[in-house]
């Protein structure tokens, strides 16, 4: 992009103040004092002097606006040319009107100050700002060029900076009223800190164990939400996340999801393994299936509804899969499989067997013929709807009806799987033939 044609920052900040918020400045000093590379996936602006009238007309004259959250204050903004959007919003505050998390009113008011912002943020790490002027600015934050940070540039008035430094998540303010405001803040905590590799503050984590019920009102209506801190989480390395899996478990967190134990999980797998070997398809009582709809597994972030028969074939066929001992085997549950979900079916298999390994209920030796097997049923049909010959030949040439066309093709795919003919026109006529009941 050039910023000399193009620089929407600089723009705003001729009649106002733009701080870059958020992950990105958390990410940027984690990186400086650690010396790591944690990724800054996006930047968030918060604007100050500029109301939403303004900052709108501003922005439209750079891309393309969305209002995501207009009446809180909130744009979603795609430059021209970009396909990267970003997020602009004003400070604003949050003031109680009942007992429950939902009990808030959100008044967007570009005056107030970045310390009364900050103040309703959920911790203390995510509660600093760095001041920008222009798109050139933004470089700033990139560790790669700037690796020793210049700390009076960035707004940090509740000490989140000396947090990073020695790797603690802390509540801004009172722990309770953070969690009050929105109990999602419970698993946010022990997500960040397997993400930054932290310890949760001894006031913080005391706070999670009396008020981690809270989250029963976020159930069912907030199922997404809360998932999609669990998932992420699991996408951690586990030396990281194991000590905090503990803890949820001891305190019995994750029972309003429906997870009745944390299992250790192993980081080399998809994302769908591992929250397969957090919940144990295969050993659960209740429908899989019904058991994801019910929490809305597939409109989370991380997992889709291919995923979800993932899981329902982890709990329906992971007895087959562990029994496999031949290639014909292997057909016979592909054929299971393909009825249930099409053509999905190599990737469930896949996935089944790295479940089976990593939960240690086959030996690597069974995987690797797993494997083996797979790559061999490649030529093979997955089904009778796969096969050469069709129901309407069966019909034409052979003058069969009904279940007798059916039962055929069973027995014609059978045949092919245990080699004793081809999948193709001429050698399945050629077999009809040789049968005394189709001359």
């Amino acid at each position: 992009m050039n910023h000399n044609n193009s620089d929407f920052i600089a723009k705003i900040c001729e009649i106002g103040e733009v701080y870059v918020v958020g992950g990105a400045v958390r990410n940027y000093l984690y990186n400086c004092f650690h010396n790591t590379n944690k990724q800054i996936k996006d930047y968030d602006y918060l604007v100050r002097f500029v109301d939403i009238h303004k900052l709108t007309n501003i922005l439209k004259k750079f891309g393309s606006i969305k209002e995501v959250g207009k009446s809180f204050g909130i744009l979603l903004f795609t430059p021209n040319g970009s396909h990267n959007s970003f997020e602009f919003a004003l400070p604003r505050t949050e003031t109680s009107i009942g007992s429950g998390y939902r009990d808030f009113i959100v008044i967007p008011d570009h005056t107030i100050s970045l310390d009364e912002d900050f103040s309703r943020r959920d911790a203390t790490i995510n509660a600093i700002g760095f001041r920008i002027y222009s798109l050139h600015d933004v470089d700033k934050l990139n560790v790669a060029v700037h690796r020793t940070p210049n700390l009076e540039e960035f707004v940090d008035p509740f000490n989140g900076i000396d947090d990073i430094r020695i790797k603690v998540w802390r509540c801004v303010g009172d722990p309770h009223k953070r969690f009050i405001e929105d109990p999602t803040r419970i698993m946010r905590a022990f997500r960040q800190s397997a993400e930054l590799n932290l310890d949760i503050e001894f006031e913080t984590l005391k706070s999670i164990s009396v008020n981690y019920k809270l989250m029963e009102s976020l159930v069912p209506q907030s199922y997404v939400r809360l998932f999609n801190e669990l998932l992420r989480f699991l996408d951690t390395n586990p030396t990281s996340h194991r000590p905090h899996l503990m803890v949820m478990e001891k305190l019995q967190i994750l029972n309003f999801l429906g997870i009745d134990s944390a299992h250790d999980i192993s980081m080399d797998c998809s994302i769908i393994v591992k929250f397969g070997m957090l919940i144990r398809p295969d050993e659960m009582k209740i429908d899989m299936k019904k058991w994801c709809d019910t929490r809305q597994i597939s409109a989370t972030n991380y997992i889709n509804p291919d995923d979800v028969n993932i899981l329902v074939s982890i709990q329906k066929y992971s007895q087959d899969l562990e029994e496999i001992n031949t290639r014909y085997d292997l057909l016979k549950l592909i054929q299971k499989i393909y009825g249930s979900h099409r053509l999905q079916y190599k990737a469930i298999i896949t996935n089944m067997s790295d479940y089976l390994k990593l939960t240690n209920k086959i030996s690597k030796d069974h995987y690797q013929k797993i494997k083996l097997l797979l790559t061999e049923t490649n030529t093979y049909p997955p089904s009778t709807d796969q096969l050469a010959i069709s129901g309407y030949i069966l019909m034409e040439k052979w003058k069969m009806v009904g279940k007798q066309i059916k039962q055929t093709k069973e027995m014609l795919l059978d045949k092919v799987y245990l080699d004793e003919i081809k999948n193709n026109l001429d050698d399945l006529h050629y077999f009809l033939s040789s049968l005394n009941v189709y001359k």
